[in-house]
C-alpha cells in the first residue's frame, strides 16, 4: 500500500460545550467551528472512498464486520494504524467505571444527582472539600491500584497486546494493559506525561501512552501518576500536556484509528469527538459501538452515528459487548503474518493421486503472497517443495525463507528432498511448538489425518484459525469438510458466497487441478491474500 505523506492541517478555535447534543444531528453537524451540513456529509463520504448507494442523505450507514477488519487490518499492514482504548475494555475486566468513581466523591461533596457530567462532579468535589483535589486522586488511585492488582487482563487486553502496532493509546489509569503486553514477551515504553514523551524518543520498543495517566510501576513501587480527573483538567489537557495532544492530532491526522471500549455514556468519548469535529482527517476512522434495542435510545444512537459518519469516523455495531472479544479476535488475527499452516497425513486409496494433488497444491499456493508452516509431515513437506519450486521458477530468490518446517525437542531430522525450507529446532514440547507455531498464521490447511491431527485441528479451531480441509485425502479432512463451508470460519466476502460454496464441493472431488484450484481460491480468503 502506497504511503500518505503527512498533511498539514491548522487547527480552528476548539470548542468543549454541547459535544453530545442531539439536535446537531437534525440540523447539520458541527464541525470544531464550522457547520458541516448533510451535503457536505455526502461529498466527504465519496471523497473517502465510502460507497453510500442506496441510502437516504443523513441515514447512518455502520460499517459491517468484513469491511472493517479488512480496511483496518490493510492500514495495519502497512504500518498505518493504531488503537485508542476506552473505559469499555477495563469495566468488562471487572474495573471500576466512572459511576463507581464518583459515587463516594458525589455523596461526600452532595453533587445531586441531576449533574451528570462526571467530572464536573469531581471538579465540584476539588473544590468543596478540603484538600478536595489530592484526597480525589489518593481515593481514586487507591481503588484503582487495588482493584487493578486484583484482575487479570482481559481476552481483549491479550489480543490488543499481540496485535503489530508500534503506539497503543489508552485513556484508562490501570496497567491491564501493559501487563498483557508483558505477558508476550513486550516491555512497552509506557508514556504518561510530556516529560516521558521527551525521555523517552531514543528507547526502542513498542509505545503505550497513558495519556490520562494512571498506575506506574508495579507492587509497592506503584504509583498514581498525574490523572486526568477534573472537568478543569480536560480542558486545560491542551495546555498541560501539549506535547501528547499534539502527538495524537499528527497520529489522527496520519493514520487510521481504532476507538475501542468508548460508550456515548462514557466522559471519554469527547475526546474522540473532538478530534473527530475539528481535524478534517485523511484517513477514515472506526469505533465500535453497541447497538440499543428499540425505542428512544435506539433513535438517539442513530442520530449520534450519523454525527460520527459525517465526520470521518465510522461506526461498527455489536448488539452485546460480550461480542467484542470475537470481533477482536477477527482483526488480531487478520493482523497476523499472512501465513498458511500445512497439517495432516495420509496413506494411497487410490481415488486420487495424492503427489500429484501435493505437488498440484503446492504450485497454486506459491501464485498467494503467503508463507507455509507445519510440523514437517510428509506431505507438508511435498507441498513445500513445489510450493519453493515454484516460486523459484519466478525468480523469487527468498523461496527457502517462505517455508518454515518446526522440530520440537529430540525429534529426529528428516532429511528429505521434499524439506526444502527454513528448519526450526526448539527445546519446546510438541504441544507448546504446535500452540506457538499457530499463533504466527493465519489459516490452516487440512490434508488427511488421524488422531494427532485431530490435536493440530483442535489447536488450529481454539485458536479461531479458518480450516481449509482437502476432503478427497478423507480421515480428518472429510469429517472437517462436511460440517460444512459456514463452520470452517472462513472469511468469505458476502458477494462470493456462493463461488465459496462451489470450491468447497470441489474439495471432494476426485480432479486434482479442480482440487487444487479451489484450495488456492479459499486459502486466499482465509489468509486475505492478493
Amino acid at each position: 500500500m502506497r504511503k500518505r505523506k503527512p498533511r498539514t492541517c491548522v487547527v480552528g478555535r476548539s470548542t468543549t460545550g454541547g459535544l453530545n447534543r442531539l439536535d446537531a444531528a437534525a440540523r447539520g453537524i458541527r464541525g470544531g467551528d464550522r457547520l458541516v451540513r448533510r451535503s457536505d456529509c455526502a461529498e466527504r463520504w465519496k471523497r473517502l472512498g465510502c460507497p453510500r448507494q442506496g441510502r437516504e442523505v443523513g441515514e447512518p450507514m455502520p460499517v459491517d464486520r468484513e469491511t472493517f477488519v479488512s480496511r483496518f487490518g490493510g492500514a495495519a499492514d502497512a504500518g498505518n494504524a493504531t488503537v485508542l482504548v476506552g473505559a469499555g475494555l477495563s469495566r468488562r475486566a471487572g474495573l471500576p467505571d466512572w459511576n463507581d468513581l464518583m459515587k463516594g466523591p458525589r455523596r461526600e461533596a452532595k453533587v445531586p444527582a441531576s449533574v451528570r457530567d462526571l467530572p464536573l462532579v469531581a471538579e465540584y468535589y476539588s473544590q468543596d472539600v478540603a484538600l478536595g483535589r489530592d484526597r480525589l486522586q489518593a481515593r481514586v488511585g487507591a481503588l484503582i491500584t487495588a482493584k487493578s492488582g486484583s484482575q487479570a487482563p482481559s481476552k481483549g487486553h491479550e489480543l490488543l497486546a499481540r496485535m503489530p502496532m508500534t503506539h497503543l493509546w489508552t485513556q484508562n489509569y490501570d496497567d491491564l494493559l501493559e501487563r498483557a503486553m508483558q505477558a508476550t514477551g513486550s516491555s512497552p515504553v509506557v508514556i504518561a506525561t510530556d516529560s516521558d514523551l521527551v525521555a523517552c524518543r531514543a528507547t526502542p520498543g513498542k509505545r503505550l501512552i497513558k495519556m490520562h495517566g494512571g498506575i506506574q510501576g508495579v507492587g509497592r513501587t506503584a504509583e498514581f501518576v498525574d490523572p486526568v480527573l477534573t472537568r478543569r483538567d480536560y480542558e486545560q489537557y491542551e495546555q498541560r500536556r501539549p506535547l501528547i495532544w499534539n502527538l495524537l492530532k499528527s497520529t489522527y491526522l496520519t493514520q487510521k484509528m481504532l476507538f475501542l471500549g468508548f460508550s456515548f455514556d462514557d466522559p471519554n468519548i469527547n475526546v474522540m469527538l473532538r478530534l473527530a469535529r475539528s481535524l478534517q482527517a485523511a484517513e477514515q476512522h472506526f469505533t465500535v459501538m453497541r447497538r440499543p434495542s428499540g425505542g428512544l435510545d435506539l433513535r438517539a444512537h442513530e442520530l449520534r452515528v450519523q454525527d460520527l459518519e459525517s465526520s470521518g469516523v465510522e461506526v461498527v455495531e455489536i448488539p452485546e459487548y460480550a461480542e467484542l472479544d470475537g470481533l477482536l479476535g477477527e482483526l488480531s488475527l487478520r493482523l497476523r503474518p499472512p501465513s498458511l499452516f500445512v497439517s495432516g497425513s495420509v496413506q494411497e486409496d487410490g481415488r486420487i493421486p495424492l503427489d500429484a494433488l501435493a505437488r498440484s497444491i503446492g504450485s497454486r499456493l506459491a501464485e498467494l503472497d503467503i508463507s507455509l508452516a507445519s510440523l514437517a509431515g510428509t506431505y507438508a513437506g511435498k507441498i513445500s517443495h513445489a510450493f519453493a519450486r515454484t516460486l523459484r521458477q519466478r525468480g523469487v530468490s527468498d523461496a527457502p525463507e517462505k517455508i518454515r518446517f518446526f522440530f520440537p525437542d529430540g525429534a529426529r531430522k528428516k532429511e528429505s528432498h521434499a524439506l526444502m525450507g527454513t528448519r526450526i529446532h526448539t527445546q519446546d514440547s510438541v504441544e507448546d511448538l504446535r500452540a506457538s507455531a499457530l499463533q504466527d498464521v493465519r489459516a490452516f490447511l487440512l490434508f488427511g489425518g488421524g488422531s494427532r491431527t485431530r490435536l493440530e485441528v483442535d489447536a488450529a479451531r481454539e485458536q479461531g484459525l479458518p480450516v481449509i480441509p482437502v476432503a478427497i485425502t478423507a480421515g480428518t479432512a472429510l469429517i472437517e469438510w462436511r460440517a460444512g463451508l459456514s463452520a470452517s470460519r472462513i472469511p468469505v466476502p458476502r458477494d462470493s458466497v456462493a463461488e465459496a460454496e462451489r470450491h468447497w464441493q470441489a474439495l471432494a472431488q476426485p480432479d486434482t487441478d479442480a482440487v487444487a484450484l479451489a484450495v488456492q481460491r479459499l486459502v486466499r480468503w482465509a489468509t486475505y491474500s492478493s
